[in-house]
């Protein structure tokens, strides 16, 4: 039984304190976790430029980072997942610029580093292509846990091996890679597990993959030696389409909410607008969109997005992404 001494005495004060600075220290641990492994989206004061009237596209902002030979990019609808190949990691971006976390790629067995040339985002996960050494497939979680690597076979005859594999595109359920050495592309599913190999029959035969768009039964794909784009069908691998037969390097696609399909033309320095129906609209990142400063000017235009109502595109030569407004139809 207690006495009144005791009752009155209770807990230590020391004892308070130390557990206030228990609980202090554990709730400013998790803070931090969560600020550094999450995905949200800062706010910025980025200024986007409008579009003048009657101009058909024009240049609304450059973002605010600096990227190291930014390549191949996706969105899952709010950010950018930009493939940073100098830097061997994937960077985060927000609409505006927000340099939100940057992903490390793990370096291929017997590569002192990776080479991520291209990035596909699909449910929580990330899929990269890396051209170090023979090249592979890295499968991680969008917050950077390694999952598994695909096509790094000891024995590169096997139907599953990729060499120098270029391109990457999902479609939720299946995984399209651009194998660069036999000029087709190799389908896997989200485990990793190879499944078959199409565009085989295409004459004349595709010759370098620069980009690859996964649409319901077709797969796009930038033919970009051949200056043209052509649609597959997932499953057999015939030809079901082709546009732009006269594009001077043609990499990555995207469209809008429209149907219109925007590509990447890099030697041309432009994005190329098609319609629907494959004609070509319009033109985005030369002196017409760009005006007289040649600073606007796209350099080397790689991938593109569209991202909340504008395009954005990564300019692998002046190290950035720029966002453009285009006017709707």
């Amino acid at each position: 039984m207690r006495t009144r001494a005791q009752a009155q005495r209770g807990v230590p004060p020391t004892f308070l304190w130390i557990a206030l600075a228990v609980v202090v220290v554990i709730g400013l641990s998790v803070s931090a976790w969560f600020y550094f492994t999450s995905d949200r989206v800062p706010r910025s004061d980025l200024e986007f430029a409008q579009l003048p009237a009657g101009d058909f596209a024009g240049l609304a902002a450059v973002l605010p980072i600096e990227l190291a030979n930014p390549l191949g990019m996706d969105t899952d609808g709010e950010r950018l997942f930009v493939a940073e190949s100098a830097a061997s990691r994937i960077r985060v971006v927000g609409p505006a610029g927000q340099d939100i976390r940057s992903v490390p790629v793990p370096a291929l067995g017997g590569a002192r580093e990776s080479y991520p040339n291209d990035v596909d985002v699909f449910d929580d996960r990330i899929a990269v292509t890396d051209q170090a050494g023979n090249g592979a497939v890295s499968l991680m979680s969008k917050a950077g846990r390694f999952e598994t690597r695909i096509g790094d076979e000891e024995d590169p005859g096997v139907p599953g091996a990729l060499n120098k594999p270029t391109a990457i595109a999902t479609d939720g359920t299946e995984i399209f890679v651009a194998d660069g050495s036999s000029g087709t592309l190799k389908v896997y599913g989200t485990d990793g597990v190879y499944r078959r190999t199409v565009g085989l029959t295409i004459v004349p035969p595709i010759t370098f993959v620069g980009g690859l768009m996964p649409e319901q039964t077709s797969i796009w794909v930038a033919d970009s030696n051949a200056g043209r784009v052509l649609a597959l069908d997932k499953g057999t691998g015939d030809e079901d389409e082709i546009i732009g037969t006269t594009m001077q390097l043609p990499r990555g696609m995207t469209r809008d909410e429209f149907g219109r399909l925007y590509v990447a033309d890099e030697l041309a320095r432009v994005v190329r607008v098609f319609n629907g129906d494959g004609k070509e609209i319009g033109r985005i990142g030369d002196a017409r969109t760009a005006g007289t400063d040649s600073s606007r000017l796209l350099q080397t235009p790689h991938d593109v997005a569209w991202v909340q109502g504008r395009l954005y595109v990564t300019d692998t030569g002046a190290g950035c992404i720029r966002a453009y407004n285009v006017r709707e139809p």
